[in-house]
């Protein structure tokens, strides 16, 4: 993997206070923001280690650019579908921002060697900014690493021993500055911001999958339609997460089921694409259909009563989530949405320039 390292912005936190009122401005107006001079630029060009806390949970990565090439020559793999909306949205907003404030997350195998690295340039470095955000349970802490030897050992060592990179969280950024860069012609030249995280310091959680029938459809005949794809179909009271079922919540109904004669290599997000919904809402393509919402079931079944309550008549499944191994191991881009990883970096944390603005 080619990383390298850059010349960061740091939001300074003796000009402005790390909460949701900032963030909400950096989010929807970050080119004022910005100009208002709360970030401060690192003279010196560097890597960043990152220690995210979430609810006692610690994970620690690496934050670099990294070369647009690696993912043209897929070194760095989507694992899922983009939406075709939401592409033509982060083009947008590069284009107005001419920067990059998030990493986007990226997920690799086990490596012992690279945590070692880490865990002892923590040790000895002092932090160079912490924020509690959005709670105080949630913390995000980061470290500048910018001394050559150091810079060198971690530059090495991707180089050498990382071969393989899942993109967790970004692939609409992926897709969107690599075309971009692509029709530019400045392909030698451009890198993204990413966070690199080994499986052991990630975890996978998954999104609800809303979906809206055709009005041409009665409810009872989605019901038999879905009954016929599938086994084990019971009503329930209760969900409670359970490896290969799949539950399905519509006003005040639950039920759970397994599909039927799925391939055990076949990863379930995959396997409820074309059994259900094909087959049965005839959505034949998930990337551009208005009639399935996503949302973020990190705090899965606390948000359920709410999601039915707001979505009368739409059918709401939960899938199991996934695990780093089955995305690492997978051998087939999945569906839109079928992951959600933890931990989620926030916005505006640290702040990379477009490289190719000065190239």
């Amino acid at each position: 993997m080619h990383i390298t390292p850059f010349l960061a912005y740091l939001p300074d936190l003796n000009k402005i206070s790390f909460d949701d009122v900032f963030y909400e401005a950096l989010r929807q107006h970050f080119n004022r923001v910005f100009k208002e001079g709360v970030f401060k630029i690192l003279n010196t060009p560097a890597y960043f280690i990152i220690e995210i806390v979430d609810e006692g949970i610690r994970s620690t990565g690496l934050i670099t650019l990294t070369e647009i090439r690696d993912f043209l020559n897929k070194k760095i793999l989507k694992h899922e579908q983009t939406i075709a909306n939401k592409e033509k949205l982060h083009s947008l907003l590069f284009f107005e921002r001419k920067a990059m404030i998030k990493p986007a997350a990226l997920l690799i195998g086990t490596n012992t060697r690279l945590l070692r690295l880490l865990k002892n340039l923590k040790k000895k470095t002092t932090p160079a900014l912490k924020i509690n955000f959005p709670d105080a349970s949630t913390s995000h802490t980061i470290w500048v690493i910018n001394q050559p030897a150091e810079i060198k050992k971690l530059t090495e060592l991707f180089k050498h021993h990382v071969h393989k990179a899942i993109i967790a969280d970004g692939h609409h950024r992926f897709a969107t500055l690599s075309n971009r860069y692509l029709k530019s012609g400045k392909v030698n030249h451009s890198r993204i911001l990413t966070a690199y995280f080994t499986r052991d310091q990630m975890s996978v959680s998954g999104f609800f999958r809303i979906i809206e029938k055709l009005k041409s459809t009665s409810h009872a005949a989605i019901l038999n339609a879905i009954q016929k794809k599938c086994s084990a179909w019971s009503a329930v009271t209760a969900i409670e997460l359970k490896k290969g079922f799949i539950y399905l919540l519509v006003d005040q109904e639950k039920y759970r089921f397994k599909l039927k004669t799925t391939s055990r290599s076949q990863l379930l997000p995959l396997a409820f694409t074309k059994k259900i919904l094909g087959p049965v809402f005839k959505i034949n393509n998930e990337t551009k259909s208005r009639r399935i919402f996503y949302a973020e079931s990190t705090h899965h079944l606390a948000l359920l009563d709410k999601l039915t309550k707001s979505n009368p008549g739409k059918y709401i499944f939960v899938l199991p989530p996934l695990t780093t191994l089955d995305v690492l191991t997978n051998k087939k881009v999945l569906p839109p949405k079928s992951t959600f990883f933890l931990p989620r970096i926030i916005n505006g944390l640290i702040v990379a320039m477009d490289p190719t603005e000065n190239s």
